[in-house]
């Protein structure tokens, strides 16, 4: 029998015309000879398996899942766990080799599920004295997580910068606004004066 073969626990058939020789506990030596049949109870080899979890391409060893079982065995990551391990922001890109793989001796038995960070939008709003110019509204859009620390500066003559709000903007999956602020700047005014 080659332990190879064995894919199951239990009782296999080993070759006729066996001699066996045995030490007995008090040291004497005896062999028994059989031109029977007889069989054996076999406990299959178990071979590692893990299913792995990869975002933007990094595992993240928190969530392997680990396993033995015996060769051409079917282990499949399920819709559940997939489900499970979508972190927010992401979303699945794929699985590989594929959701099912068979206990190998001889390969690798991985299952690599793989997420990617989603792009999400945001918008950078400019308030002159408290009013907003929609006008000059920015539409632009960043991967999840992603940290926007700049804008386009939108001054207009006779105003300076008063405040930023929600910058640096860490991108999440809503809410993704900047507001900046511009105020008179009464250095930029002269008083003229002229008659007629």
């Amino acid at each position: 029998i080659n332990e190879e073969d064995i894919t199951e626990d239990g009782w296999y058939s080993t070759n006729a015309d066996f001699e066996l020789t045995y030490t007995d506990p008090k040291g004497n030596t005896k062999t028994i000879h059989s031109n029977k049949n007889p069989e054996v109870y076999w406990v299959a080899k178990r071979y590692d398996y893990k299913i792995e979890y990869y975002y933007d391409g990094q595992i993240d060893n928190t969530l392997t899942e680990t396993g033995k079982d015996v060769k051409g065995k079917e282990i499949t990551v399920s819709e559940e766990s997939i489900n499970n391990n979508t972190k927010e922001g992401y979303s699945l890109t794929g699985v590989k080799p594929e959701s099912t793989i068979y206990i190998s001796s001889t390969e690798e038995n991985v299952i690599k599920v793989y997420y990617e960070r989603n792009s999400y939008d945001y918008e950078v709003h400019y308030f002159f004295n408290g009013n907003e110019d929609e006008s000059l509204i920015d539409r632009k859009s960043a991967k999840y997580n992603d940290v926007i620390n700049t804008y386009t500066d939108k001054v207009k003559t006779g105003y300076k910068l008063q405040k930023t709000e929600n910058l640096p903007l860490t991108i999440g999956v809503e809410n993704n606004i900047i507001n900046v602020y511009y105020v008179t700047d009464e250095n930029q005014t002269k008083e003229l004066s002229y008659t007629v």
